[in-house]
């Protein structure tokens, strides 16, 4: 592989109980065009039968499969991960990047998180397309957006859906179960969110947004696309333009990035938005402070 091109690591959706990388395989191979370079999408254990946190540690072991031919090479000191110097990468961390959707979405921010907390190099960029960020979807367009979000949630499928995920072990307010509720995005790389104004979860990721800005000054853009479901992404056939110009802007958005790059909540700037009436997208970001930390 080149060595500006980048590698995928990309854990689908499917309410933390259904789906599989043969689920999203179009989705996945628009993706895969978009961004210029391969996709490993693994197919993770979900719940009822493997419950909160065993996916983590799954998309953590895949993390460090890209890294390294030799995954041992890794292994834990007192608190951290350490890296054999000896032991050259597979892939930079500065060619990857981790991308998921919906239940995906929550997955690839959970991991992001303890590749942070384990000291793991920083992958190049992520990428939350409908992310389910909050067990307990508490935000007023949950109720608001019922009617026009066409992949919502049934409402007794989602309570068994919390139970089979989270259990009684953990509450749903828990900061890794629901990163909506998190107050450390510390050590995180760039990230794009991107949401429908048509989706139930549009309250809960913005609140997503606001946390990563203001719990870590997080380098993160937010796009909310005009008139689109949860996950329109994936309905490319169907819906058209909307899908399409929403997979390439994820594209422009890793090849902006030129790797990790570390932002301070007193540098950030306040939040602007704009309406790019061709393309149908409410564009929402903070300003990025261009400190370079590193591209290893």
């Amino acid at each position: 592989m080149k060595e500006d091109s980048c590698v995928t690591l990309y854990l689908h959706g499917g309410a933390h109980m259904i789906g599989s990388p043969g689920s999203h395989r179009d989705l996945i191979s628009s993706l895969s065009k978009s961004v210029n370079g391969p996709v490993l999408a693994i197919d993770y254990k979900k719940s009822p039968d493997a419950m909160f946190p065993v996916a983590i540690f799954e998309a953590i072991q895949a993390y460090r499969n890209l890294l390294t031919e030799n995954p041992s090479c890794i292994y834990p000191t007192s608190s951290k991960f350490f890296i054999n110097p000896n032991s050259p990468y597979k892939f930079k961390p500065s060619q990857i990047v981790v991308m998921g959707d919906s239940s995906g979405g929550c997955l690839t921010l959970q991991t992001l998180l303890l590749i942070a907390d384990l000291g793991l190099p920083t992958p190049k960029c992520a990428v939350l397309m409908s992310p389910q960020t909050d067990m307990l979807m508490s935000s007023e367009t949950m109720t608001s957006n019922w009617d026009s979000d066409i992949l919502c949630f049934d409402r007794v499928g989602y309570v068994f859906g919390k139970i089979a995920y989270a259990g009684e072990r953990f509450s749903p307010v828990h900061p890794v179960v629901s990163p909506c509720y998190q107050t450390d995005f510390r050590g995180l790389p760039p990230v794009l969110i991107q949401v429908g104004d048509a989706e139930v979860l549009l309250g809960d990721t913005k609140r997503l947004f606001e946390g990563m800005r203001r719990y870590g000054g997080v380098d993160v853009e937010m796009q909310v696309w005009k008139d689109c479901f949860h996950v329109w992404h994936a309905f490319a056939g169907f819906i058209g333009d909307a899908a399409h110009e929403a997979i390439n802007e994820v594209g422009e958005f890793v090849r902006r990035v030129e790797g990790f790059i570390e932002c301070r909540n007193d540098d950030r700037s306040t939040k602007f938005v704009t309406l790019r009436n061709g393309g149908k997208v409410i564009k929402v970001e903070g300003k990025r402070r261009k400190r370079r930390v590193g591209k290893s």
